[in-house]
């Protein structure tokens, strides 16, 4: 049995097809026009997968090149500040180098103002902030950097240990809150000096004690060896001015009266001063100033002769809080009772009472550094001139280490930006990448469809030329 095909079946399925193909020529128009070939993922599945991945590729490029144009902002205000920090410390310089010269008492005080001027720009510097955050408090970004004191010298660095960074690129990691100890802190730790009369040196070996510190000498008991009689004054604890073992110092006695009740008395060789049997307190002073207080009522009778007197005393870097006996070793440990830290000593030389300045060269802070160049102008120490000028030079030591060290982040802050700049052209070379792939993989291409939909056209008008000698239909049709 044949199958014959009716004229109603072969309208139907022309119908169909032309259906079909007026369908595909409006999708392909409609892509001619938008100039986008996949509307919904049904057009096509993987292509729609590819612009969704590439799309939030291109996004996180966006937020990656915002990270980026932040941090470049961050490190160029910062190093913009450290410039300026390090201007200022070429300025401190000068003036040091000009006041060493100087002697006219009011042009020394104008010079340490200019200072003073100075270091509270130098502050400021250092509690700089970008968009309400701290430049130089690592990770505590929303703090001050220093605490300042009444003199308006930074006492204490209150940031974070730890540098701010921010992480680009998947694990390239960018410092961009430094911390304040790293920029402004100490930089390397110099031989200690100490400046004055007492005696004591450095005993070498690595001190923990900062910047600098007054080394009180203190008096506490004066002994005399011998049977020559006499005994400490009544102003002798607090008033004798000399330290030393068993004969570092001597006292020469001289009785005139031959049984003691009058005389002469000397210290070290120095000037004689006249005694008598009624003397609790006689102050005698020897060549180089130094002082003890003494009793002569009870000088044996006709001495004549020296006498080797002991002089303890004791040894306080905290102004006086925390004291150690002077032990006239080659190396004795003071520590500061407050902080810990401590420095050696050689005191086997220390033969008087006294303030001296422990100087810790490389461990003062950037702060520290002008404030004392500002005291070493004044002369607050009251030192004489020879020390005065070997101070001047510890001073122009730590500001040259200071400008250094600064000009060495300023270094770093610039290869961080090479580094941004590299970055950026990868990461936007990237987002052009994907936004190319996105762009090929979504749009029309016009040539293709331009062709397929004349293509369509064509068919639609084959179609419909077939349909219309179907629909003509006459009685010829019907007869065999």
């Amino acid at each position: 049995m044949s199958l014959r095909v009716t004229p109603h079946q072969l309208l139907s399925s022309m119908q169909s097809d032309l259906t079909r193909q007026q369908s595909r020529a409006a999708d392909l128009q409609r892509d001619i026009t938008s100039g986008v070939r996949i509307h919904r993922p049904s057009d096509d599945p993987h292509g729609q997968e590819v612009v969704l991945q590439q799309t939030a590729a291109v996004q996180r490029y966006e937020t990656q090149l915002g990270a980026i144009g932040e941090a470049r902002n961050r490190l160029n205000n910062a190093q913009t500040q450290l410039q300026e920090a390090q201007q200022l410390l070429a300025s401190a310089e000068q003036i040091a180098l000009q006041a060493r010269q100087a002697t006219d008492p009011t042009e020394l005080t104008t010079l340490a103002g200019e200072v003073d001027s100075l270091l509270q720009q130098l502050v400021g510097i250092a509690n700089a902030e970008y968009a309400g955050e701290s430049l130089f408090a690592g990770t505590a970004t929303g703090s001050s950097a220093w605490t300042v004191d009444g003199s308006g010298v930074p006492t204490e660095y209150v940031g974070s240990d730890v540098t701010g960074q921010i992480l680009l690129g998947g694990q390239t990691a960018i410092d961009v809150f430094y911390t304040g100890d790293d920029v402004f802190g100490d930089v390397s730790r110099g031989d200690t000096v100490i400046f004055g009369q007492s005696g004591a040196v450095p005993a070498g070996g690595t001190d923990t004690a900062r910047g600098s510190d007054q080394l009180i000498v203190r008096h506490t008991a004066t002994t005399y060896a011998g049977a020559s009689g006499i005994q400490p004054g009544t102003s002798s604890a607090d008033g004798d001015t000399v330290i030393g073992a068993l004969g570092t110092h001597q006292l020469q006695i001289t009785d005139t009266a031959g049984d003691g009740s009058a005389g002469f008395v000397s210290l070290n060789g120095g000037p004689e001063f006249p005694f008598t049997s009624g003397d609790t307190n006689l102050e005698v002073t020897g060549p180089n100033g130094e002082v003890v207080y003494v009793d002569t009522t009870a000088i044996s009778a006709g001495f004549n002769g020296t006498v080797d007197l002991t002089a303890d005393g004791t040894l306080s870097i905290d102004g006086g809080s925390t004291e150690v006996p002077i032990n006239f070793s080659a190396s004795q440990t003071v520590t500061d009772g407050v902080d810990g830290t401590f420095v050696r000593l050689d005191t086997t030389g220390v033969t008087r009472a006294g303030v001296d300045i422990v100087e810790y060269p490389g461990t003062a802070n950037a702060f520290q550094a002008l404030a004392q160049l500002r005291d070493t102008i004044l002369n607050s120490a009251e030192l004489s001139p020879a020390e005065r000028d070997e101070q001047f030079a510890l001073r122009l030591d730590d500001l040259q280490r200071q400008g250094g060290h600064m000009l060495d982040v300023i270094g770093q802050q610039s290869i961080t930006l090479q580094q941004l700049d590299r970055l950026e052209l990868r990461t936007e070379d990237l987002m052009i990448e994907a936004e190319t792939v996105r762009i090929e993989t979504e749009t029309t291409d016009f040539a293709s469809t331009i062709l397929a939909f004349q293509e369509e056209q064509t068919m639609i008008q084959y179609t419909l030329a077939s349909l219309a000698r179907v629909y003509d239909v006459s009685v010829l049709d019907f007869i065999r």
